[in-house]
């Protein structure tokens, strides 16, 4: 699953978990869409914030870099 499939699951906006993770929109939007990776002390907070495990956001990032 992807990010966006996780953070639409969870009926947040990109504003809204930006917010919650404390984290500028426009760089949230640059890992949703693969431009760029959260720093590693972002991925439990996104994971709390999505409902996931912490391997689940690490796998997205896995799974983005095998497309690039």
């Amino acid at each position: 699953m992807s990010l966006k499939q996780f953070r639409t699951n969870c009926q947040k906006t990109q504003q809204e978990l930006s917010k919650e993770i404390k984290t500028k929109r426009s760089t949230y939007s640059m890992w949703e869409c693969g431009k760029s990776q959260p720093p590693l002390n972002k991925i439990p907070l996104l994971a709390n914030a999505l409902n996931v495990s912490e391997s689940e956001i690490i796998e997205c990032f896995k799974a983005i870099k095998k497309e690039i």
